[in-house]
């Protein structure tokens, strides 16, 4: 299946081609980027990293940036 990714801060889409009954996790774990430093959104608001996607879906990954 194929879902649509939006990253942001940098705007940057692309379409990730992954297994059926996808996770948020595996989004990011084929993104190599880390789960304790991105939110991953879908219509503008946050998902479960265990929660299924489907085909077609846009979500965007959000980086966390945390600091003092």
């Amino acid at each position: 299946m194929i879902i649509k990714v939006k990253y942001i801060p940098n705007g940057k889409k692309e379409n990730i081609e992954i297994k059926i009954k996808a996770t948020g996790q595996d989004i990011l774990d084929k993104l190599n980027l880390a789960p304790d430093a991105h939110i991953i959104s879908k219509n503008g608001n946050p998902i479960p990293l265990d929660a299924e996607l489907e085909d077609g879906e846009n979500i965007e990954i959000i980086q966390v940036v945390s600091g003092g």
